[in-house]
């Protein structure tokens, strides 16, 4: 013999539906999403966007232009894109740090 109810109301909470328009930034730095959230023009279209960003921009500042970056201990680092970083490696393994055996 088997038992069975026959739900009225859903048991499992749906995820919202897709949004109609997607946030694209055509940048490919990685900053440009922390950039427009701290100035104000990143769109946001549903509340766990607006929580996932607000928890991930809490340690970012702009300053003068740029994206910094702070902790308690430690002094405020600038964040640089991806190709600036590889030209920074190149330069110090180029020049004094380079060539040490």
């Amino acid at each position: 013999m088997f038992f069975y109810q026959e739900l009225t109301i859903k048991a499992i909470r749906e995820e919202e539906e897709w949004p109609s328009t997607l946030h694209v930034i055509a940048s490919k730095d990685w900053r440009s999403p922390i950039f427009a959230y701290l100035n104000g023009t990143y769109e946001r279209h549903s509340k766990h966007e607006t929580d996932k960003m607000n928890s991930r921009t809490k340690q970012y500042s702009i300053i003068a232009g740029e994206l910094y970056k702070s902790r308690i201990v430690v002094p405020m680092l600038k964040c640089i894109s991806k190709e600036q970083g590889i030209e920074l490696l190149s330069e110090m393994h180029a020049g004094m740090c380079g060539g040490h055996r």
